[in-house]
């Protein structure tokens, strides 16, 4: 009877680091859809790793923490655990690849960051500003373009980014981002 108490006791430990690498998971993906969000918090964002993880934790503690005749709910949670990552993970799959980094023009602390997202039918680039540095630096959001008509992507002076873009084979569009003293955009690239 004292092994089964403590089993249950280990299975509730267990549910509690399932959930707290939930939560880490959580603040990393909250930190990427806000601008402005130190990148340290952003670098908890790893779904690939976390959620596998914390369905393992979450499996053993169901497993350890339920009692020999109660196993059916091993194989309930099991299940679940399955099918919620079967649907997940593609959609969390598809990372950015950092294409280019630039630093500002005498500004060593501002940098200009680009991603592109390819794994989607309209592939496009997230255009970034970083400023600072190490895990306090912040990493603000300056606008996305489709991949398709981006011309070019650049600095216009220390505080202005230059997006270029051509909907149409004839006509290119100059889109200016003024950044404020701290980095964040006054506008955004469209």
């Amino acid at each position: 009877m004292m092994g089964n108490l403590r089993e249950v006791k280990v299975g509730r430990y267990l549910c509690v680091l399932a959930l707290l690498l939930l939560s880490v998971e959580g603040v990393g993906f909250a930190a990427t859809l806000r601008s402005g969000a130190p990148v340290g918090l952003q670098a908890l964002h790893q779904p690939l790793a976390l959620l596998p993880a914390s369905a393992a934790v979450f499996l053993l503690a169901v497993l350890k923490g339920t009692l020999p005749g109660e196993r059916g709910i091993f194989w309930l949670a099991l299940a679940a655990v399955v099918v919620v990552l079967a649907f997940s993970l593609p959609l969390l799959s598809s990372t950015p690849d950092e294409t280019e980094r630039h630093a500002a023009p005498g500004r060593a602390d501002r940098v200009l960051v680009l991603e592109d997202y390819r794994d989607f039918e309209f592939p496009y680039v997230q255009i970034y500003v970083e400023q600072g540095s190490g895990p306090t630096a912040r990493r603000w959001y300056a606008g996305g373009v489709s991949l398709d008509d981006l011309v070019g992507v650049g600095w216009d002076g220390p505080d202005r980014i230059k997006v270029t873009h051509a909907p149409t084979e004839k006509k290119r569009e100059v889109q200016l981002v003024e950044l404020a003293p701290d980095g964040a955009p006054r506008t955004r690239a469209k």
